[in-house]
């Protein structure tokens, strides 16, 4: 039967038709250069894993032999950063800004690399 009047319809949407975004990578929150210096400047290193298993980056030194490097979450970074933590934030025109309580400011294109170069200025590195 079909319907008289204007009563709107909802689209039918053809489920096996969707893309599907597993062939998509995620953000990567910071690179692997900002997680080597972290670890170089003590940040605690632990595994990270995903669906595809491992989430941190692998490196291997002069002899050969491979170690994991740590590529923390923005909530590890900030509980590592204490009290010295202030917030972070974006504006419109500008990358991510992390703020320290003492007037210490740094940024990053993510808003985890904005608070590891605030962690590693909390700790006296400056970040490359």
């Amino acid at each position: 039967m079909k319907p008289t009047g204007s009563l709107p319809t909802t689209p039918t949407i053809d489920f096996d038709t969707w893309y599907t975004f597993a062939n998509v990578k995620p953000l990567q929150m910071m690179d692997n250069e900002l997680a080597k210096q972290l670890k170089q400047a003590g940040f605690p290193q632990s595994i990270h894993y995903n669906e595809r298993g491992v989430a941190d980056y692998l490196e291997t030194d002069a002899n050969g032999k491979t170690h994991i490097v740590s590529v923390p979450t923005l909530e590890e970074l900030v509980e590592a950063c204490g009290v010295d933590f202030h917030s972070v934030e974006r504006f419109s025109y500008a990358p991510f800004l992390a703020r320290g309580r003492q007037i210490m400011q740094t940024t990053g294109q993510t808003p985890t690399e904005a608070v590891a170069r605030l962690w590693l200025t909390l700790h006296g590195v400056k970040s490359k």
